[in-house]
């Protein structure tokens, strides 16, 4: 008998019950527990990568805003690379670009064209 054991925990239900349980519509996933625990942990993982994001984005526009008050606008190429620099790399940056003696425009596109440490 394939109830026999859902017989036995649901000793309450008959079988068109038990059937019924098993047969029946199933709730929308987001209305279940399982469900709101997976849109939680999307939803935090969500946020923490739009924080980071924002993070480097921030970090993005200071530095090319540093540039353009000290030389105009950057030129296209170093704009690039520096849109594609990870957070960390776009901090390093900024200690390059605020350092005693700012470096010129030919530094910069050497430092940046160099590995990352």
């Amino acid at each position: 008998m394939p109830f026999s054991w859902l017989e036995q925990r649901f000793k309450n239900k008959g079988k068109k019950e038990i059937e019924a349980m098993l047969l029946g519509e199933f709730p929308p996933l987001e209305e279940t527990q399982s469900g709101k625990d997976l849109i939680q942990i999307g939803e935090q993982r969500g946020e923490e990568r739009g924080l980071q994001r924002g993070q480097q984005q921030g970090l993005e526009k200071a530095a090319l805003l540093f540039l353009a008050s000290r030389y105009g606008a950057a030129p296209a190429a170093i704009e690039a690379k520096i849109r594609s620099l990870s957070t960390d790399e776009a901090k390093r940056l900024l200690q390059y670009l605020y350092s005693p003696q700012p470096p010129t425009l030919e530094d910069l596109d050497r430092w940046l064209a160099a590995p990352s440490p």
